[in-house]
């Protein structure tokens, strides 16, 4: 069983994109034979210092950056984006997501649809001619299945028998036109005497003072829609799940809460979020949803859960089928946030909200890939791609090339963010800029940046990428960075950048014993040189001993359990 941890980690350095400040993924279970393919979509938040960037990322399934999307979707502080995923618009894959304002437990702004370039192709605003005049909210925005419709939530403050109430809405609309073609508001179908999250029972569940702390007595977190055209939704707050009908919005039955439906044989669950159907006939149905059973006030420290459970018409009953706990010692306790994604193998990816895990299992439960963000941090919902993801950017892949004199070797920095069909790099250099450029190496992509070092001086250089169908597309011309004659004394072979731990490049022409930039251990030359250029290999060897000869790259935590209670405000519950 894998332990938990938690520790701030040093942001990872792109020298060919040093505006990038991007998180890394650590995993620490990952059965390769097992993982469905596909990426990982997230969009954390960040509050610890020397944080990474709050934005949307793609990672692969090693935990290599894919795309930072950062500057693509306008820049994100806190909570800026929120549900970053693949969706099918007009029969192909784009991403789509929520921008806009967080405001406590819930938000006010617009649906995105962005195409594999990048570009932000639609946005999608709620329509207020109907029962509401809020903007698109964040717990839900995705496209209708085999429809050109989006569906998101929306909270709608009101004034209610001397209190303001959070009305909980949902809208689905026309993504060309806007025309509402369903719309459904909570207090015109269920009371407020219902809600299991009295007024005032905590800061964010509103005091019904204001408009700005309105009650929020149902929480509307989830949406989903049925093949026959009825409607799934979650409503937290009352810890129970609805069916609503799609011709005139009224409760075909509810699970869980104080008006349920069906009895209960083997489970229970409270708190959940992102309850969707996966199978459903006239007699039985089958959902998954996540199952917080935490709010961290009236509900704390217990574990998290995935639910897979089926419903019996006949006998008004349900039961569960599998319950999928994390490979973490005593659970994970999210007190909001998290989600539970069906897999094309049937498997799930759950994750854990506000701790900022991941976990992905067969269908029987089993653990195959288990992962955490270090710092402090905020996941909404994560995501892996069940179409594939073809990221073709239309800036040229980046470019910096250093060398620590004109007599020394030149190392070549690359990457391209948000391209996933390069494989491999072909290094060309030339004395001049416009000069013979000559080819000088090819190498193997190796994450999200691949470096390269060929053994003569070339002061400028380009990079050509290279895919399964040959050449993609080539960086622009790169002038060598070359030190002073003041500072060469604090700049290393490879790098410049006396704060970094100096790591050989993938292949380095000349020179025995290096041949990837991960090197784990053992005495190696190179290596060696290195550290004494920089004055601090006593520390190193000291380390070493310590830390039972383990390289500096390798990350310690502490063992723990996943129930810290956040400082920050704008905690979505």
């Amino acid at each position: 069983m894998a332990t938990a941890k938690r520790s701030p980690e040093r942001v990872p350095t792109y020298y060919s994109r040093p505006d990038l400040k991007a998180p890394s993924l650590d995993i620490s279970v990952h059965e390769k034979s097992l993982v469905a393919p596909g990426h990982i979509f997230i969009a954390p938040s960040f509050t610890a210092e020397y944080k990474p960037d709050s934005a949307p990322y793609i990672f692969s399934n090693n935990g290599d950056l894919i795309w930072s999307g950062l500057a693509a979707t306008g820049g994100a502080g806190h909570s800026d984006i929120q549900g970053l995923h693949v969706c099918t618009y007009q029969s192909s894959p784009h991403l789509c997501y929520w921008h806009g304002q967080q405001r406590g437990m819930y938000g006010s702004g617009i649906g995105v649809i962005m195409n594999r370039h990048y570009q932000i192709l639609k946005t999608v605003s709620s329509n207020s001619s109907g029962k509401v005049t809020s903007g698109v909210d964040l717990h839900e925005f995705r496209l209708a299945a085999g429809r050109n419709s989006a569906l998101f939530t929306i909270y709608q403050p009101k004034f209610h028998e001397g209190l303001w109430v959070q009305d909980s809405c949902f809208q689905e609309i026309d993504i060309e036109d806007g025309e509402i073609l369903f719309e459904w508001c909570s207090m015109d179908y269920v009371g407020v005497e219902e809600s299991q999250v009295p007024v005032a029972s905590f800061r964010l569940a509103g005091n019904g003072q204001s408009s700005r702390t309105a009650w929020d007595y149902f929480h509307l977190n989830a949406i989903d829609r049925t093949d026959s055209g009825d409607y799934l939704i979650s409503a937290r707050h009352l810890n129970s799940i609805f069916k609503i009908s799609g011709t005139d919005g009224s409760i075909l039955w509810r699970l869980g809460g104080n008006s349920s439906t069906f009895t209960f044989e083997n489970y229970n669950f409270r708190r959940q979020h992102d309850a969707r159907i996966l199978k459903s006939s006239s007699t039985h149905t089958t959902l998954s949803f996540f199952n917080n059973d935490n709010d961290g006030f009236i509900l704390k420290s217990n574990p998290s859960t995935g639910l897979l459970v089926e419903l019996d018409h006949l006998t008004n009953s349900t039961k569960l089928i599998t319950s999928y706990s994390p490979p973490v010692q005593d659970g994970i306790a999210s007190r909001g946030m998290g989600n539970m994604q069906v897999l094309p193998n049937n498997g799930f990816l759950l994750g854990f909200g506000e701790n900022s895990a991941m976990c992905e299992f067969l269908p029987n439960g089993t653990a195959v890939w288990f992962a955490e963000l270090g710092w402090k941090s905020l996941n909404y919902r994560a995501f892996k791609s069940t179409d594939v993801w073809i990221g073709e950017p239309l800036q040229p892949p980046a470019l910096w090339t250093y060398s620590r004199s004109r007599t020394e070797p030149t190392t070549c920095y690359v990457s391209w963010n948000g391209a996933t069909e390069v494989l491999a790099w072909r290094f060309y250099g030339a004395d001049t800029e416009d000069g013979d450029y000559q080819l000088q190496g090819m190498v193997e992509k190796v994450g999200f940046e691949t470096n390269y070092t060929f053994s003569g001086f070339k002061a400028w250089s380009f990079v050509e990428a290279v895919g399964l169908n040959g050449s993609i597309k080539n960086s622009t011309l790169e002038k060598t960075s070359v030190p002073t004659s003041d500072t060469v004394d604090t700049c290393g072979l490879f790098h410049c950048f006396p704060d970094d731990k100096m790591e050989a490049p993938a292949q380095f022409e000349g020179w025995n014993g290096v041949k990837s930039n991960n090197y784990k251990g053992g005495w190696d030359p190179l290596v060696a040189l290195i550290w004494v250029e920089h004055g601090i290999v006593t520390a190193v060897l000291f380390f070493f001993l310590v830390k039972g000869f383990k390289m500096m790259g390798n990350r310690f935590k502490p063992s723990g359990r996943y129930s810290r209670v956040s400082s920050q405000e704008n905690l979505t519950l």
